[in-house]
Protein backbone atom coordinates (compact mmCIF):
# COMPACT_ATOMS: atom_id res chain seq x y z
CA UNK A 1 0.00 0.00 0.00
CA UNK A 2 2.61 2.39 0.83
CA UNK A 3 4.67 1.69 -1.87
CA UNK A 4 1.11 2.66 -4.09
CA UNK A 5 1.08 5.70 -2.20
CA UNK A 6 4.79 7.14 -3.41
CA UNK A 7 3.58 5.95 -7.19
CA UNK A 8 0.47 8.13 -6.81
CA UNK A 9 2.24 10.80 -5.27
CA UNK A 10 5.23 10.32 -7.30
CA UNK A 11 2.48 10.83 -10.81
CA UNK A 12 0.80 13.34 -9.26
CA UNK A 13 4.06 15.61 -8.71
CA UNK A 14 4.91 15.02 -12.50
CA UNK A 15 1.46 15.71 -13.50
CA UNK A 16 2.12 19.26 -11.97
CA UNK A 17 5.63 19.68 -13.22
CA UNK A 18 4.50 18.95 -16.80
CA UNK A 19 1.36 21.72 -16.40
CA UNK A 20 3.78 24.43 -15.61
CA UNK A 21 5.86 23.02 -18.25
CA UNK A 22 3.11 24.02 -20.46
CA UNK A 23 1.90 26.94 -19.14
CA UNK A 24 5.45 27.64 -19.14
CA UNK A 25 5.71 26.81 -22.64
CA UNK A 26 2.55 29.01 -23.60
CA UNK A 27 3.53 32.15 -21.83
CA UNK A 28 6.82 31.76 -23.54
CA UNK A 29 5.88 31.59 -27.02
CA UNK A 30 3.34 34.37 -27.00
CA UNK A 31 5.19 37.19 -24.73
CA UNK A 32 8.98 36.41 -25.75
CA UNK A 33 8.59 34.98 -29.24
CA UNK A 34 5.37 37.13 -30.16
CA UNK A 35 3.60 34.49 -31.72
CA UNK A 36 -0.01 33.94 -31.30
CA UNK A 37 -2.85 31.69 -32.80
CA UNK A 38 -3.69 33.89 -35.33
CA UNK A 39 -0.17 34.84 -36.41
CA UNK A 40 0.37 30.47 -36.87
CA UNK A 41 -2.86 30.10 -39.09
CA UNK A 42 -1.89 33.28 -41.45
CA UNK A 43 1.52 33.37 -43.86
CA UNK A 44 3.77 35.69 -43.74
CA UNK A 45 3.35 39.47 -42.94
CA UNK A 46 0.62 42.24 -43.02
CA UNK A 47 1.32 43.77 -46.27
CA UNK A 48 -1.83 42.44 -48.07
CA UNK A 49 -5.00 43.62 -49.63
CA UNK A 50 -7.58 41.65 -51.67
CA UNK A 51 -7.18 41.90 -55.43
CA UNK A 52 -9.60 41.62 -58.61
CA UNK A 53 -7.03 40.11 -60.46
CA UNK A 54 -4.96 37.81 -58.75
CA UNK A 55 -7.20 37.46 -55.60
CA UNK A 56 -4.38 39.36 -53.19
CA UNK A 57 -1.78 41.39 -54.12
CA UNK A 58 0.79 44.13 -51.94
CA UNK A 59 -1.13 46.70 -50.42
CA UNK A 60 0.16 49.95 -51.44
CA UNK A 61 2.14 52.05 -48.83
CA UNK A 62 2.31 49.18 -46.49
CA UNK A 63 5.99 48.22 -43.75
CA UNK A 64 5.95 45.49 -42.01
CA UNK A 65 8.21 43.82 -40.37
CA UNK A 66 9.22 40.80 -42.37
CA UNK A 67 8.42 38.06 -40.39
CA UNK A 68 9.33 33.95 -40.88
CA UNK A 69 11.11 34.30 -37.80
CA UNK A 70 13.90 36.01 -39.28
CA UNK A 71 15.66 39.02 -38.04
CA UNK A 72 15.61 41.24 -40.75
CA UNK A 73 14.52 44.74 -40.94
CA UNK A 74 11.83 46.15 -42.96
CA UNK A 75 9.68 45.57 -45.71
CA UNK A 76 8.02 48.33 -47.63
CA UNK A 77 5.46 48.58 -50.39
CA UNK A 78 5.84 51.54 -52.82
CA UNK A 79 3.02 53.51 -54.34
CA UNK A 80 2.60 50.57 -57.00
CA UNK A 81 2.37 47.77 -54.82
CA UNK A 82 6.54 46.79 -55.37
CA UNK A 83 8.98 46.28 -52.72
CA UNK A 84 10.96 48.94 -53.87
CA UNK A 85 12.11 51.89 -51.59
CA UNK A 86 11.25 54.46 -54.23
CA UNK A 87 7.71 55.13 -55.16
CA UNK A 88 6.94 55.54 -58.91
CA UNK A 89 6.74 58.63 -61.06
CA UNK A 90 5.72 58.84 -64.45
CA UNK A 91 6.78 62.22 -64.51
CA UNK A 92 10.64 61.25 -64.03
CA UNK A 93 10.73 59.14 -66.86
CA UNK A 94 12.32 60.28 -69.90
CA UNK A 95 14.83 58.49 -72.91
CA UNK A 96 17.42 57.44 -70.60
CA UNK A 97 14.98 55.99 -68.10
CA UNK A 98 15.09 52.22 -68.18
CA UNK A 99 12.54 50.36 -66.42
CA UNK A 100 13.06 46.26 -65.81
CA UNK A 101 10.06 44.55 -64.03
CA UNK A 102 11.07 41.65 -61.91
CA UNK A 103 8.66 39.09 -61.75
CA UNK A 104 8.05 35.93 -59.38
CA UNK A 105 7.25 34.65 -55.88
CA UNK A 106 8.74 34.67 -52.92
CA UNK A 107 12.41 34.02 -53.92
CA UNK A 108 11.81 36.91 -56.12
CA UNK A 109 10.17 39.17 -53.10
CA UNK A 110 12.98 38.24 -51.25
CA UNK A 111 11.72 36.30 -48.22
CA UNK A 112 14.20 36.35 -45.45
CA UNK A 113 16.60 39.01 -46.66
CA UNK A 114 16.69 43.07 -46.54
CA UNK A 115 15.17 45.42 -48.77
CA UNK A 116 18.41 46.47 -50.28
CA UNK A 117 19.75 42.63 -50.40
CA UNK A 118 16.86 41.17 -52.81
CA UNK A 119 18.51 40.57 -56.25
CA UNK A 120 16.51 43.27 -58.21
CA UNK A 121 17.93 45.82 -55.71
CA UNK A 122 21.23 44.52 -56.30
CA UNK A 123 21.07 44.40 -59.81
CA UNK A 124 19.77 47.96 -60.04
CA UNK A 125 23.14 48.65 -58.23
CA UNK A 126 24.88 46.99 -60.69
CA UNK A 127 23.19 48.98 -63.58
CA UNK A 128 24.38 52.44 -61.98
CA UNK A 129 27.56 52.54 -61.16
CA UNK A 130 28.40 56.18 -59.46
CA UNK A 131 28.33 58.92 -61.60
CA UNK A 132 31.66 61.22 -61.75
CA UNK A 133 34.83 60.43 -59.58
CA UNK A 134 36.89 62.11 -56.60
CA UNK A 135 39.99 63.08 -58.14
CA UNK A 136 43.15 65.28 -56.16
CA UNK A 137 46.69 66.64 -57.03
CA UNK A 138 48.32 65.86 -53.80
CA UNK A 139 51.75 68.01 -52.71
CA UNK A 140 54.48 65.96 -52.45
CA UNK A 141 57.61 67.07 -50.47
CA UNK A 142 60.67 65.54 -49.16
CA UNK A 143 61.42 65.79 -45.53
CA UNK A 144 63.87 64.08 -42.87
CA UNK A 145 61.78 61.66 -42.84
CA UNK A 146 60.87 60.72 -46.28
CA UNK A 147 58.10 61.79 -49.01
CA UNK A 148 54.70 63.05 -47.36
CA UNK A 149 51.93 64.41 -48.91
CA UNK A 150 50.28 67.79 -47.99
CA UNK A 151 46.93 67.49 -48.78
CA UNK A 152 45.47 70.68 -47.24
CA UNK A 153 45.91 73.17 -50.05
CA UNK A 154 44.43 70.87 -52.72
CA UNK A 155 40.98 69.73 -51.88
CA UNK A 156 39.32 66.44 -53.35
CA UNK A 157 37.33 67.55 -56.60
CA UNK A 158 34.77 65.94 -58.23
CA UNK A 159 35.21 64.90 -62.15
CA UNK A 160 32.35 63.92 -64.68
CA UNK A 161 32.80 61.55 -66.95
CA UNK A 162 32.32 62.19 -70.60
CA UNK A 163 29.52 59.71 -70.80
CA UNK A 164 28.08 60.06 -67.51
CA UNK A 165 25.21 62.76 -68.61
CA UNK A 166 24.17 60.60 -71.87
CA UNK A 167 24.35 56.91 -70.04
CA UNK A 168 20.86 55.37 -69.44
CA UNK A 169 19.03 55.35 -65.50
CA UNK A 170 18.35 51.60 -65.13
CA UNK A 171 14.88 51.03 -62.52
CA UNK A 172 14.27 47.58 -61.19
CA UNK A 173 10.92 47.29 -59.66
CA UNK A 174 10.58 44.39 -57.65
CA UNK A 175 6.94 42.60 -58.56
CA UNK A 176 8.00 39.47 -56.53
CA UNK A 177 4.55 38.26 -55.06
CA UNK A 178 4.76 34.88 -52.14
CA UNK A 179 2.81 32.24 -53.60
CA UNK A 180 2.24 33.55 -57.04
CA UNK A 181 3.00 31.34 -60.24
CA UNK A 182 3.02 32.00 -64.00
CA UNK A 183 -0.61 32.98 -64.71
CA UNK A 184 -0.57 35.52 -61.71
CA UNK A 185 3.22 36.80 -63.55
CA UNK A 186 1.54 37.22 -66.97
CA UNK A 187 -1.42 39.34 -65.32
CA UNK A 188 1.31 41.64 -63.56
CA UNK A 189 3.00 42.04 -66.75
CA UNK A 190 0.25 43.38 -68.46
CA UNK A 191 -1.34 45.64 -65.21
CA UNK A 192 2.54 47.17 -65.12
CA UNK A 193 3.25 47.63 -68.63
CA UNK A 194 0.00 49.91 -68.67
CA UNK A 195 1.35 52.15 -66.55
CA UNK A 196 5.28 52.50 -67.32
CA UNK A 197 6.97 51.87 -69.90
CA UNK A 198 9.15 48.82 -70.11
CA UNK A 199 12.12 47.70 -71.64
CA UNK A 200 12.72 44.53 -69.87
CA UNK A 201 10.61 41.96 -67.77
CA UNK A 202 12.59 39.22 -66.15
CA UNK A 203 10.26 36.75 -65.21
CA UNK A 204 11.75 34.22 -62.30
CA UNK A 205 10.69 30.73 -61.94
CA UNK A 206 10.92 28.53 -58.79
CA UNK A 207 10.68 25.06 -59.73
CA UNK A 208 9.88 23.37 -56.69
CA UNK A 209 6.16 24.74 -56.49
CA UNK A 210 5.50 27.07 -59.29
CA UNK A 211 4.02 24.50 -61.67
CA UNK A 212 2.08 22.55 -58.52
CA UNK A 213 0.57 25.78 -57.22
CA UNK A 214 -1.12 26.04 -60.33
CA UNK A 215 -3.49 23.33 -58.80
CA UNK A 216 -5.47 25.44 -56.57
CA UNK A 217 -5.52 28.55 -59.04
CA UNK A 218 -8.44 28.69 -61.28
CA UNK A 219 -7.97 30.84 -64.25
CA UNK A 220 -10.63 33.22 -66.20
CA UNK A 221 -10.02 33.69 -69.43
CA UNK A 222 -11.94 36.01 -71.80
CA UNK A 223 -13.80 35.42 -75.41
CA UNK A 224 -10.52 35.53 -77.00
CA UNK A 225 -8.91 32.79 -74.75
CA UNK A 226 -6.50 35.42 -72.69
CA UNK A 227 -6.24 35.03 -69.17
CA UNK A 228 -7.78 37.96 -67.15
CA UNK A 229 -8.03 37.01 -63.99
CA UNK A 230 -6.79 34.09 -61.29
CA UNK A 231 -8.87 32.87 -58.52
CA UNK A 232 -6.86 31.44 -55.73
CA UNK A 233 -8.68 28.70 -54.26
CA UNK A 234 -6.84 28.41 -51.09
CA UNK A 235 -5.09 31.46 -50.08
CA UNK A 236 -6.70 35.08 -49.66
CA UNK A 237 -5.47 37.97 -47.75
CA UNK A 238 -7.50 38.12 -44.57
CA UNK A 239 -8.50 41.26 -42.37
CA UNK A 240 -5.44 42.03 -40.96
CA UNK A 241 -3.83 42.16 -44.42
CA UNK A 242 -1.87 38.62 -43.65
CA UNK A 243 -2.34 35.50 -46.43
CA UNK A 244 -4.29 32.96 -44.65
CA UNK A 245 -5.20 29.21 -45.61
CA UNK A 246 -9.21 28.16 -46.23
CA UNK A 247 -8.23 25.26 -44.85
CA UNK A 248 -6.60 26.38 -41.85
CA UNK A 249 -7.89 26.29 -38.06
CA UNK A 250 -5.90 28.56 -35.68
CA UNK A 251 -4.77 26.07 -32.74
CA UNK A 252 -6.23 27.06 -29.45
CA UNK A 253 -2.85 26.35 -27.67
CA UNK A 254 0.29 27.62 -28.85
CA UNK A 255 1.89 25.20 -26.72
CA UNK A 256 0.21 21.97 -27.77
CA UNK A 257 0.71 23.14 -31.10
CA UNK A 258 4.37 23.81 -31.30
CA UNK A 259 4.27 19.92 -29.46
CA UNK A 260 2.53 18.59 -32.70
CA UNK A 261 4.43 20.16 -34.64
CA UNK A 262 7.70 18.54 -33.50
CA UNK A 263 6.73 15.55 -32.49
CA UNK A 264 5.50 14.82 -36.51
CA UNK A 265 8.45 16.30 -37.40
CA UNK A 266 10.37 13.28 -35.22
CA UNK A 267 7.94 10.52 -36.67
CA UNK A 268 9.04 11.46 -40.25
CA UNK A 269 12.79 10.92 -39.07
CA UNK A 270 11.68 7.50 -37.53
CA UNK A 271 9.98 7.19 -40.81
CA UNK A 272 6.64 5.88 -38.99
CA UNK A 273 5.05 8.83 -41.23
CA UNK A 274 5.59 9.76 -44.76
CA UNK A 275 5.15 13.77 -45.88
CA UNK A 276 5.35 12.58 -49.06
CA UNK A 277 2.32 11.32 -48.54
CA UNK A 278 0.43 13.95 -46.61
CA UNK A 279 -1.93 16.53 -48.69
CA UNK A 280 -1.30 18.46 -50.43
CA UNK A 281 2.14 17.49 -51.86
CA UNK A 282 2.90 20.91 -53.75
CA UNK A 283 6.54 21.17 -54.23
CA UNK A 284 8.09 17.06 -54.65
CA UNK A 285 5.87 15.69 -57.81
CA UNK A 286 7.80 18.02 -60.39
CA UNK A 287 10.65 15.91 -59.29
CA UNK A 288 9.78 12.44 -59.04
CA UNK A 289 9.36 9.50 -61.55
CA UNK A 290 5.41 8.81 -63.02
CA UNK A 291 5.46 5.16 -61.04
CA UNK A 292 6.42 6.81 -57.87
CA UNK A 293 3.31 6.61 -55.39
CA UNK A 294 3.86 10.43 -54.67
CA UNK A 295 3.54 11.89 -58.25
CA UNK A 296 0.79 13.87 -58.82
CA UNK A 297 -1.33 12.43 -61.71
CA UNK A 298 -2.56 15.46 -62.45
CA UNK A 299 0.68 17.26 -63.08
CA UNK A 300 0.76 17.28 -66.49
CA UNK A 301 -2.50 19.48 -66.82
CA UNK A 302 -0.54 21.83 -64.69
CA UNK A 303 2.51 21.41 -66.86
CA UNK A 304 0.57 22.34 -70.24
CA UNK A 305 -0.99 25.26 -68.39
CA UNK A 306 2.44 26.16 -66.89
CA UNK A 307 3.58 26.33 -70.55
CA UNK A 308 0.73 28.16 -71.64
CA UNK A 309 1.39 30.95 -69.06
CA UNK A 310 4.93 31.40 -70.47
CA UNK A 311 3.88 31.06 -73.85
CA UNK A 312 1.06 34.31 -73.02
CA UNK A 313 3.43 36.19 -71.51
CA UNK A 314 6.16 35.57 -74.72
CA UNK A 315 3.24 36.48 -76.91
CA UNK A 316 2.24 39.51 -74.81
CA UNK A 317 5.80 41.06 -74.69
CA UNK A 318 6.74 40.40 -78.56
CA UNK A 319 3.26 42.73 -78.67
CA UNK A 320 4.67 45.33 -77.31
CA UNK A 321 8.71 45.63 -78.04
CA UNK A 322 9.49 44.37 -74.60
CA UNK A 323 12.36 42.26 -73.80
CA UNK A 324 11.37 39.20 -71.50
CA UNK A 325 13.81 36.85 -70.06
CA UNK A 326 13.14 33.63 -68.07
CA UNK A 327 15.62 32.64 -65.13
CA UNK A 328 14.49 29.24 -63.83
CA UNK A 329 15.37 29.25 -60.10
CA UNK A 330 16.66 25.96 -58.40
CA UNK A 331 15.24 23.81 -55.22
CA UNK A 332 17.98 23.84 -52.94
CA UNK A 333 18.56 19.94 -52.80
CA UNK A 334 19.07 19.79 -56.95
CA UNK A 335 22.53 22.64 -55.82
CA UNK A 336 24.25 20.53 -53.14
CA UNK A 337 23.24 17.77 -51.07
CA UNK A 338 23.84 18.68 -48.01
CA UNK A 339 20.78 20.94 -47.77
CA UNK A 340 19.13 17.99 -47.25
CA UNK A 341 19.41 17.72 -43.82
CA UNK A 342 17.42 20.90 -43.36
CA UNK A 343 14.14 18.34 -44.40
CA UNK A 344 12.39 16.03 -41.93
CA UNK A 345 13.95 13.27 -44.68
CA UNK A 346 15.16 12.76 -47.78
CA UNK A 347 13.01 13.37 -50.42
CA UNK A 348 15.03 12.93 -53.82
CA UNK A 349 15.72 9.10 -52.52
CA UNK A 350 16.53 6.14 -54.97
CA UNK A 351 12.55 6.35 -56.14
CA UNK A 352 13.48 10.23 -57.53
CA UNK A 353 14.75 9.23 -60.63
CA UNK A 354 15.58 12.79 -62.40
CA UNK A 355 15.87 15.85 -59.74
CA UNK A 356 16.80 17.66 -62.78
CA UNK A 357 13.63 16.76 -64.33
CA UNK A 358 11.77 20.66 -64.06
CA UNK A 359 14.96 22.40 -65.48
CA UNK A 360 14.97 20.13 -68.09
CA UNK A 361 11.07 20.51 -69.20
CA UNK A 362 11.23 24.05 -69.23
CA UNK A 363 14.75 24.39 -70.93
CA UNK A 364 13.66 22.09 -73.58
CA UNK A 365 10.27 24.41 -74.18
CA UNK A 366 12.43 27.77 -74.00
CA UNK A 367 14.62 25.70 -77.12
CA UNK A 368 11.46 25.19 -79.47
CA UNK A 369 10.31 28.55 -78.65
CA UNK A 370 13.11 30.36 -79.10
CA UNK A 371 12.24 32.19 -75.43
CA UNK A 372 15.14 33.79 -73.52
CA UNK A 373 15.79 31.67 -70.57
CA UNK A 374 18.82 31.11 -68.24
CA UNK A 375 18.81 28.22 -66.33
CA UNK A 376 20.35 28.61 -62.61
CA UNK A 377 21.06 25.17 -61.49
CA UNK A 378 24.31 24.23 -63.60
CA UNK A 379 25.50 27.89 -62.39
CA UNK A 380 25.06 26.95 -58.71
CA UNK A 381 25.97 23.99 -58.62
CA UNK A 382 29.59 25.41 -60.13
CA UNK A 383 29.76 27.50 -57.08
CA UNK A 384 32.46 27.21 -54.79
CA UNK A 385 30.49 27.97 -52.17
CA UNK A 386 27.37 27.05 -53.12
CA UNK A 387 26.53 25.68 -49.61
CA UNK A 388 25.69 29.43 -48.38
CA UNK A 389 23.63 30.72 -51.52
CA UNK A 390 20.46 28.92 -49.75
CA UNK A 391 19.18 29.69 -46.07
CA UNK A 392 20.26 26.72 -43.28
CA UNK A 393 17.06 27.11 -41.23
CA UNK A 394 14.71 24.15 -41.29
CA UNK A 395 12.39 23.27 -44.36
CA UNK A 396 13.16 26.71 -45.91
CA UNK A 397 14.60 26.43 -49.50
CA UNK A 398 14.73 30.57 -50.34
CA UNK A 399 17.79 32.27 -51.00
CA UNK A 400 20.93 33.84 -48.66
CA UNK A 401 22.15 36.75 -49.13
CA UNK A 402 24.99 35.05 -51.75
CA UNK A 403 22.10 33.61 -53.50
CA UNK A 404 20.63 37.03 -54.41
CA UNK A 405 23.83 38.03 -55.50
CA UNK A 406 24.90 35.54 -57.56
CA UNK A 407 21.57 36.15 -59.34
CA UNK A 408 21.80 39.61 -59.93
CA UNK A 409 25.30 38.66 -61.36
CA UNK A 410 24.08 36.25 -63.72
CA UNK A 411 21.45 38.60 -65.00
CA UNK A 412 23.55 41.91 -65.01
CA UNK A 413 25.64 39.98 -67.52
CA UNK A 414 22.72 38.83 -69.87
CA UNK A 415 21.84 42.21 -70.10
CA UNK A 416 25.03 43.27 -71.17
CA UNK A 417 24.92 40.71 -73.60
CA UNK A 418 21.16 41.96 -74.97
CA UNK A 419 23.50 44.76 -75.23
CA UNK A 420 26.86 43.59 -77.67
Amino acid sequence: MQTLKILFWNIVCLAIFAGFCFVGLEFYLRTYQGFSTETVSAVGVPIFKPDTLNTYAHNPGATALNGYGLPVPEIHINNLGLRNDEDYQLSNEDEHTKNILVLGDSFTFGTGVDQNETFSALLENKLNPPIGALSFKPDVARGLLGDTLDLSDEPASFRLQATDLERDKWQVWNAGHIGYSIGNYYLLLKKYAEIMPLDTVVVNIFVANDITELRRKTWILDAENDLVQVEDQKVFANAEGKLESRTSTPPKSLAWHWLEQRLQVLRYKLELDDPEFEEPTLTWPVFLAEDHPAWDPNLPGYWERFLQGMQFMSDYANQHDIKLKFVVLPMDVQVDDGYRTKYARLYFDEDAKQSDRPQTHIMNFCAARQLDCIDMLPIMRSEPDRATLFFNYNADPHFDKPGHELTAEVILESLKADQE
